[in-house]
């Protein structure tokens, strides 16, 4: 059961890359899923050609090449995915996975498009919140987000009808609990 577990070869995945690069380095949702993806469909034919080409993938990566890695900060994507406008890379996989079905674009439910990264007023980075026509602002923007992933009242609880992994769940609500704190 545990050879044909994908969230092993995640695992493993992950282990790996903390273990070449450090255990301190942010490493981002999609480069992972593409690590594994790529380790899986390899392993299938060949194990020792799967565990080569993780190693080189990450033996060659921006991640490993850091001297001293900034904390929050990924340096490596997915192939083909730009970081520019999306939130830090700890959290970018989770809203675009779990939340960008209804909070996108100007028509976002509640008003809040998740999928837009950008300056606000206040000269900080954060989603355009709109109310009755008036912008949120950004830290009650947070404060609402980590209120509805954490409650517990089905009815406000966030994604709506739909489930979130536990840990990804606390990710988010522990970084938009930050963010709210950030003046």
């Amino acid at each position: 059961m545990l050879r044909r577990s994908p969230e092993v070869k995640q695992c493993l995945v992950r282990k790996m890359f903390s273990y070449l690069t450090s255990e301190t380095t942010e490493l981002d949702a999609g480069f992972l899923e593409y690590l594994t993806a790529e380790f899986t469909k390899r392993a299938a034919a060949n194990s020792s050609d799967a565990i080569k080409f993780a190693m080189q993938e990450i033996l060659m990566s921006n991640s490993f090449a850091q001297r001293s890695p900034t904390e929050g900060v990924c340096y490596d994507y997915a192939p083909g995915v730009d970081p520019t406008g999306q939130p830090p890379c700890k959290v970018a996989r989770i809203l675009q996975n779990h939340c960008a079905k209804c909070h996108s674009g100007a028509g976002g439910a509640g008003g809040l498009d998740l999928m837009s990264w950008k300056a606000m007023a206040d000269g900080q980075l954060g989603f355009p919140h709109l109310q009755g026509g008036n912008a949120v602002a950004r830290p009650e923007t947070f404060v609402r987000i980590a209120d509805r992933v954490s409650t517990a009242d089905q009815q406000k609880r966030m994604p709506l009808n739909s489930g979130m992994p536990t840990a990804m769940r606390q990710e988010l609500y522990r970084w938009a609990n930050k963010m709210a704190e950030k003046k």
